[in-house]
């Protein structure tokens, strides 16, 4: 038997579904589709027409399943609710997305014309605040306050649920001028692939610049999850044509099951992005899902319990790699890095403990004890006549701290607390975030630039700026990425990339440092290029601050 049953083809259209099994009594002229479930609305809405009318004699929680359901479904949709009696709880169900609410028939079509009218209102002004520009996807926003009431739907259903992140692998072109149009067509192509595959029942988002997430609701098992990533995975091994030629697109998938994070949207977010690192290890334009049940996992959730407590049982401290000119013989001053020594666990590698910082919300104040330590460090260093006067120390800073609105007044308060000139100071903060800073961020950037404190971008030459970007940004050092380092002395492209960021830098006033260098050839080769400073386990691995003197009275 047919889900819809249509009884007349007049306009308006109504959606109808009745708990009650009640058949509407609308004039001739209203095309009906009778819906014998929510999941038949959401079907029919699919097209984007009409206005859906659900009937209940009563108020009761299965209505209000029903337009969770719809809610998740079909967010667009304008939804009348027509009740048989009045009811106190009525206001529960504008809460949850209702438009209008009738107990007369004779009230049921002025209120489906209001409802499309608020509805298309409605629609106008969260275009705007809540979607993509580039690709008309839910942005992160959105697509977070779309998880908690997927996560609260799902809590009363119990029906298997799934999180699912793809990220798109960097595309590069020969020529720079065709670097970001490449990348908008790449993320725009794998966007409207992801449309194609996936239902309207679920909600796909893009929640960063190269990462799109899909909430699956309503799975019919737990091992449909792996259908499902495997259909999105296989949009990333098909090339995609630009401009004539045929690029390669690259990527992983990650996933993770809502039933196994206790329906909480932090930790269901950090078991699909923990299994999304494993498959861009794997790669091959592979996916992985969370495995609450292994191992490595069990040791994770360890660590995100023991992290909250790891300050104040002064687990954690900061260890410093010198950053040296390309003989080695003048330090230009060193790179401040977290370590945390667990009791239990022993060294936990940061790759592993400052993505739970970021989780767990925890980076923020961690990432602020990190500048005090260390320029207080750097300060006695200072003192002792270890550094010299235009040596500076270096702090990264997450997305978090970069993005937060005090952030000037935290650092130069910070340097005040602590008796350190800004000369002394540089922070490193990453292309991406720099490319996607705000208004706000510029003006706190400009303010600590002011007060002399250099800014450099850590692991240039990852992500997508530009040179036409790099004459406007704030920035005084460039940092090549020890992907590209690692292997200069051996391979050509390597050095040619090295090389040309060298040359970009040096054109625009800039300083360069080569990160991760650990081979001799290596450093001779960005010598030759003319790099400035260099700095890895070829001269110094990071220490802790006791052992810096004798690595430091290696320099002049």
């Amino acid at each position: 038997m047919s889900l819809v049953n249509t009884l007349s083809f007049e306009t308006p259209l109504v959606l109808w579904h009745s708990l009650d099994g009640m058949t509407p009594d609308l004039p001739s002229a209203v095309r009906v589709y009778l819906c014998e479930n929510s999941q038949a609305v959401a079907e029919s809405w699919g097209n984007g027409e009409g206005v859906v009318v659900i009937h209940s004699s009563t108020y009761s929680e299965a209505l209000l399943r029903r337009l969770d359901y719809l809610a998740q479904a079909v967010p667009d949709a304008p939804v009348v609710v027509m009740l048989n009696f009045p009811d106190m709880r009525m206001e529960r169900l504008l809460a949850s997305g209702v438009q209008e609410i009738v107990v007369q028939v004779t009230d049921l079509i002025p209120a489906i014309r209001k409802a499309a009218t608020r509805k298309s209102r409605e629609r106008a002004m969260q275009t705007a605040r809540h979607y993509d520009a580039l690709t008309d996807l839910p942005n992160r926003v959105l697509f977070q306050d779309r998880l908690e009431h997927a996560l609260a739907s799902h809590k009363r259903s119990k029906h298997p649920m799934g999180l699912v992140i793809l990220d798109v692998g960097r595309v590069s072109h020969p020529d720079e001028a065709y670097e970001h149009s490449l990348h908008d067509a790449a993320i725009e192509t794998m966007a409207n692939r992801l449309r194609n595959v996936t239902r309207n029942s679920d909600t796909l988002a893009r929640i960063g610049p190269n990462t799109f997430a899909l909430i699956a609701q309503n799975l019919r098992q737990t091992r449909n999850l792996s259908q499902v990533c495997d259909k999105l995975a296989s949009q990333l091994r098909r090339p995609m044509t630009y401009n004539g030629e045929s690029i390669t697109l690259t990527g992983c998938v990650g996933a993770g099951l809502a039933g196994e994070s206790d329906f909480d949207a932090n930790t269901l977010m950090l078991h699909a992005e923990n299994a999304l690192t494993g498959a861009r290890q794997v790669g091959g334009n592979n996916y992985m899902i969370y495995n609450a049940r292994s191992a490595e996992d069990r040791i994770r959730s360890g660590l995100e319990k023991a992290i909250y407590h790891a300050l104040e049982h002064h687990q954690i401290t900061m260890a410093y790699q010198p950053q040296v000119s390309m003989d080695g013989r003048t330090l230009y001053g060193v790179e401040a890095f977290m370590r945390w020594d667990h009791p239990v666990f022993g060294q936990v590698p940061p790759a592993q403990f400052i993505p739970l910082l970021e989780s767990t919300g925890l980076i923020e104040t961690f990432g602020l004890w990190a500048l005090k330590a260390s320029c207080q460090q750097f300060r006695d260093w200072l003192e002792s006549g270890l550094m010299s006067d235009s040596a500076r120390v270096s702090v990264n800073l997450s997305a978090r701290q970069f993005h937060q609105p005090d952030l000037a007044d935290q650092v130069l308060n910070t340097l005040d607390e602590v008796g350190l000139a800004g000369r002394h100071l540089t922070l490193e903060i990453t292309e991406t975030m720099l490319m996607e800073g705000s208004e706000h961020t510029a003006d706190a950037l400009a303010r600590l630039r002011f007060e002399n404190i250099a800014i450099a971008i850590d692991d240039f030459g990852t992500g997508y700026s530009s040179l036409s970007d790099l004459k406007t940004l704030p920035v005084d050092y460039l940092k090549i990425d020890h992907d590209f380092t690692r292997s200069v002395g051996t391979d050509d492209s390597d050095k040619a990339i090295a090389g040309s960021i060298i040359h970009l830098a040096h054109s625009l006033k800039l300083k360069v440092i080569a990160e991760g260098v650990e081979q001799a050839g290596a450093q001779a080769v960005l010598s030759e290029l003319g790099c400035d400073e260099f700095q890895g386990n070829l001269f110094s691995a990071p220490l802790g601050a006791e052992k810096m003197p004798a690595v430091l009275s290696r320099c002049a």
